[in-house]
């Protein structure tokens, strides 16, 4: 078993970095080196030229399944190739998956308590919204529910963890976070591709040996907090996703019934 990650999530990857990286990768399946990136980032004039160093960058998309190193080369998975494939063409995209994939991760990771510190202080607002986003509460929050939990003596996470997670909140589209930087409100909408992938993590959760899932109050809610939309808006985009992609089904039997197939990260190209 490995060693579980620190609960800090780093501010350094932020969502125009991550964009100029995924950019710059994408343009080979061999792998880069970080001087031949920031060779390119400056050629490019892209933001990352500004920066000395990558390895913090790496590290959180290498954590997060989007990159993978192998000694000094960089290369994209298969989920990071798919994610700077869509971002080319839809970059209002890549928010919304990196968001997905920090609020998800811990669910089938328990060593990625970053990811569980992300949907602690993302699920803290969605359920106190519209809520005035006071940084030091946050550390607070999580700080005493990780003392808790994991039974732990001594909590790395501070206001410079909370940036790291407002980051992406605020770059989704709609935002969550009013132009002052102070209030988080429920979306009223998502993208449907984010709505899809969150309806296909609770049905991998929850479906057992069965075939389908019975879409409770409970896991509506779950993928509201996921989307960060508000209640009202799960029916509606429920049918959006149904008559969308092939691979969601919805059975009216005895309640509503999920049904997921064959769905993987490929369906965002379609």
């Amino acid at each position: 078993m490995g060693k579980a990650s620190g609960f800090h999530v780093r501010h350094d990857l932020q969502p125009v970095f991550t964009y100029e990286l995924l950019m710059m990768l994408n343009t080979s399946n061999d792998g880069q080196t970080e001087e031949m990136l920031q060779e390119s980032a400056q050629l490019q004039g892209y933001t990352l030229r500004q920066r000395k160093d990558y390895g913090k960058l790496f590290n959180s998309l290498e954590e997060l399944g989007v990159i993978s190193k192998q000694q000094k080369t960089v290369t994209l998975t298969p989920t990071g190739r798919i994610i700077a494939e869509v971002s080319l063409f839809q970059r209002h995209l890549l928010p919304e998956l990196i968001h997905f994939l920090y609020y998800t991760l811990f669910t089938t990771d328990k060593l990625a308590r970053f990811s569980w510190s992300y949907r602690t202080v993302c699920t803290h607002l969605w359920m106190t919204a519209p809520a005035t986003v006071n940084r030091d509460r946050l550390v607070n929050i999580v700080v005493q529910n990780a003392t808790s939990e994991f039974d732990e003596t001594s909590v790395s996470f501070s206001t410079q963890s909370v940036m790291g997670i407002l980051y992406w909140i605020e770059s989704l589209h709609p935002s969550c976070i009013d132009a002052s930087g102070r209030l988080f409100t429920r979306r009223l909408y998502c993208p449907i591709e984010v709505f899809t992938l969150a309806l296909h993590h609770i049905f991998q959760q929850c479906r057992g040996e069965g075939m389908s899932v019975l879409l409770t109050p409970e896991l509506k809610q779950e993928v509201c907090q996921i989307c960060l939309i508000v209640p009202e808006a799960f029916q509606e985009m429920l049918e959006q996703a149904e008559s969308g992609f092939d691979h969601i089904q919805i059975r009216r039997e005895r309640g509503e019934r999920l049904v997921v197939t064959n769905l993987d990260w490929n369906f965002l190209k379609e």
